[in-house]
């Protein structure tokens, strides 16, 4: 037996119908619906608040518990993947709805399940507009916005494995020809490596340069940095490279560098 046919038995024992689980757990019928049809898999946070509401033995429940996370697994199987960036942005949810997320965002309903189950990474622009949208303060927001660089760092969605093998020939180039007593050891996401103490990002083949701006400030904020170092395959174009310099970001090609005498900040 299944996870979603368990609990439809359980539930039909008990009597409770599907308006009784929307007052239950706060949801929009068709959230229930589906969750009854087995087309959605209810989240963990959910099934617990259901779960102690119903009467029924530690046998059963535990069983339900037990089906619930196999079905997890074969969701991750099926694309998906849990990380602690999935499990912070569904416990934000909280009672809302993917579909009442999307009519708050204009986000597709497919994006946003995308991200609630790992399968890909929202940008932060959306992010944001998601942040917003529930009322989230700032300090949850800063860990839902580090929560995602976390993650980017571990797994690169959306970067194109070229351009990361450029970046990576190219660092390597670099730390051949800097003094190793100028350099240090990265030790925060997205940081290639220190330079003179301060942090060293590159970035290649940029086509957002708000989100860009994002990370680097990010970096500034996770490393407590002054200024931090910039790679850039070509020059920021304006207005971004006036921006940049004013928060502190040194954005330079490797050439530049390289051949520049870089001087503290």
């Amino acid at each position: 037996m299944n996870f979603h046919k368990c609990l439809n038995a359980t539930l039909d024992k008990l009597g409770i119908k599907e308006e009784e689980l929307v007052s239950m757990l706060h949801v929009r019928p068709d959230t229930a619906r589906r969750w009854m049809a087995g087309k959605l898999l209810m989240g963990r946070k959910k099934l617990f608040i259901l779960l102690d509401g119903l009467n029924i033995s530690s046998e059963d429940r535990d069983l339900i518990i037990k089906l619930h996370s196999q079905e997890l697994k074969q969701s991750a199987k099926r694309g998906g993947s849990q990380n602690e960036f999935t499990e912070m942005l569904t416990e934000a949810l909280g009672s809302y709805t993917l579909t009442e997320i999307s009519e708050k965002t204009e986000i597709s309903y497919q994006n946003l399940s995308n991200w609630v189950t790992g399968k890909m990474l929202p940008s932060t622009d959306n992010l944001f507009k998601i942040s917003k949208s529930l009322g989230l303060n700032s300090e949850s927001t800063d860990k839902l916005m580090t929560a995602r660089e976390n993650q980017k760092a571990k797994k690169p969605f959306g970067r194109k494995r070229n351009s990361l093998k450029v970046e990576e020939v190219e660092i390597k180039k670099l730390l051949r020809r800097i003094p190793k007593s100028d350099v240090g050891p990265a030790r925060a996401p997205n940081v290639s490596f220190l330079y003179k103490s301060k942090p060293v990002v590159i970035n290649f083949n940029t086509s957002n340069y708000e989100v860009l701006f994002t990370r680097c400030c990010l970096v500034i904020l996770k490393t407590n940095a002054e200024a931090i170092f910039l790679l850039v395959d070509r020059p920021l174009p304006e207005p971004f490279d006036e921006l940049y310099k004013k928060f502190k970001i040194i954005a330079l090609t490797p050439e530049e560098f390289l051949g520049k005498q870089i001087k503290d900040i």
